[in-house]
């Protein structure tokens, strides 16, 4: 009789081929092997066992422990993936379905799993298991997918569907490290408008919230009295094209301005060389008239460096602001501004037709995508909180918020300079093209071209 020790496993330290760094070795414990058995019992009597047909396969049965001569002895390469899918015309316009790819190194075959999800719609679980996918351009040598033609951040076609590959394990990017293949940097996953509903609906409450009492802190405290510096100094510049006598010159003209914020008067002297700062205007308030004929007076806390201002119907530019208190509060109450000098050309170039005098919270563009081109999308830009939202465009009524395809994406890297007509703007998988601005963004960007002084 055997004793109990020689049935227990013993560990093989004794065999040359045996690494402790490689962790896929599975089958490091021997058992001595017993005599088989050829009757089995049923209902208390003996019987001889069936025997069951032979599986045959391309793996050599005369290798004992095959494990330890092929490293890549059943490893597989694991991928997260994801599909993307429209409902039509009448459900989702966007539905992400991430899942899980596993390559099979042994026998070249795919395995594809999407986790299950409660009220999902689909039948989740196993797509296939173990199969060979065909190529969707057909070759000559081999019309089967191989580990090769899996890239990170590249779609990858399997029986007429296409996956986007996102991200890999760490065995993995070292395989494919070691066959001198540069793997490519993580992507995210987009959430789609029904799942970021659903999981993430507090976090899109908090984040409303957030906006909400962002914009009530603007209006109350930012624009009180109380956060408003008592004055406001500003440098600006004007193009003189006549001199006392009526002669045509071109001389640039550049001025301190200081704005009073508790009555909105203005205070002007000259920095010209030549003119000994001398006063050019004394306690007043700025009219202008609007594009509709209005006549209005310039407000202290709609002035910025990068606009345009009539004083007497002598067209000056706001280039540039003194003083810390100014800084601080323009950069809260309007954001980063471009300050420096101001070229003579852009004083030629004289102001844009229409400018606006308050920024806007969102820049609004019409966009399109070749993977949809029957759609067309409305493209929402956040300049606060650096967010994207993404909807169809009303077909009823335009530049009407639609069905949802991407909502509160971040796009922290991205700046409102990014934003303009005929750019475009790459998200995930997708490129878009803006088309148009409606016509606030449209204000807002003719008003910026004016900030340009390159």
């Amino acid at each position: 009789m055997l004793h109990r020790e020689r049935l227990s496993p013993s560990l093989l330290r004794n065999c040359g081929c045996f690494d402790d760094d490689i962790n896929f070795y599975t089958r490091s414990f021997v058992l001595p092997k017993t005599r088989s058995q050829i009757f089995e019992r049923r209902d208390g009597e003996s019987f001889m066992k069936e025997r069951l047909p032979k599986i045959r396969t391309w793996e050599p049965q005369n290798i004992p422990y095959p494990e330890y001569f092929d490293p890549l002895y059943k490893a597989n390469l694991n991928y997260i993936c994801y599909l993307n899918e429209s409902d039509g015309d009448q459900g989702e316009l966007l539905k992400i379905r991430p899942m899980r790819l596993t390559y099979h190194l042994d026998d070249e075959t795919i395995s594809l799993h999407e986790p299950h999800t409660e009220n999902s719609g689909h039948l989740q679980g196993r797509m296939f298991y173990r199969q060979r996918v065909p190529r969707s351009d057909k070759r000559v040598i081999n019309d089967f997918l191989s580990w090769r033609d899996f890239e990170i951040g590249k779609d990858v076609e399997l029986f007429g569907r296409k996956y986007r590959m996102v991200s890999c394990d760490g065995f993995t990017k070292s395989f494919l490290e070691d066959r001198g293949i540069k793997v490519s940097s993580d992507e995210g996953i987009p959430i789609d408008a029904w799942n970021l509903k659903r999981h993430f609906g507090n976090r899109v409450a908090e984040n409303e919230f957030e906006k909400e009492a962002l914009k009530r802190t603007k209006v109350n405290e930012m624009n009180s009295w109380e956060s408003l510096p008592s004055t406001l100094t500003f440098l600006v510049a004007w193009l003189d094209t006549t001199d006392d006598f009526h002669r045509s010159t071109r001389v640039k003209r550049t001025f301190r301005m200081l704005v009073s914020t508790s009555d909105d008067t203005i205070t002007m002297t000259e920095l010209t060389p030549g003119f000994n700062n001398a006063l050019f205007l004394k306690g007043v308030r700025l009219p202008y008239t609007t594009s509709d004929g209005v006549r209005k007076f310039y407000r202290s806390v709609h002035m910025r460096p990068g606009m345009w201002i009539e004083v007497y119907k002598r067209p000056m530019f706001i280039y540039d602001c003194e003083g810390v208190s100014t800084r601080v509060y323009l950069k809260q109450q309007f954001g980063e501004l471009d300050y420096g000098s101001c070229p003579i050309e852009l004083l030629e170039k004289g102001p844009p037709p229409e400018q606006i005098e308050i920024l806007p919270e969102e820049l609004i563009f019409s966009a399109t995508n070749k993977e949809f081109p029957h759609v067309k999308f409305l493209v929402v830009y956040d300049i606060n909180v650096h967010r994207m939202d993404i909807y169809e465009m009303g077909k009823l009524r335009e530049w009407a918020k639609g069905r949802p395809f991407l909502l509160d994406v971040d796009v922290s890297h991205l700046s409102e300079k990014n934003f303009h007509e005929g750019a475009s703007i790459a998200i995930f998988k997708w490129t878009f093209i803006l088309n148009e601005a409606d016509s606030k963004t449209k204000k807002y960007l003719q008003s910026r071209e004016s900030m340009n002084h390159e």
